[in-house]
């Protein structure tokens, strides 16, 4: 299980979560959050309501675009 070594993790993780999405059940990614947070790495966690596993693809427009907007943000950051 990925949370029995998240502790290892030293890079910055966005958390991309779609709350409808049934293959990655939002529950993993709070875990994931919530440990590194805990341990004050850097975390970030955004969640889209009513999206499903593929946002990037079908998801409302608007949520498409804060998606890589983020992303993009995200690396300019940490890059």
């Amino acid at each position: 299980s990925p949370f029995m070594s998240i502790h290892h993790n030293k890079a910055p993780l966005l958390l991309l979560q779609c709350e409808g999405d049934l293959r990655c059940p939002p529950v993993n990614s709070e875990i994931v959050f919530a440990i590194l947070r805990m341990l004050g790495r850097p975390v970030e966690m955004v969640r889209y309501p009513d999206e499903f596993h593929l946002l990037f693809a079908v998801g409302r427009p608007d949520r498409r675009v804060d998606r890589v907007e983020r992303i993009v943000d995200w690396f300019r950051r940490y890059l």
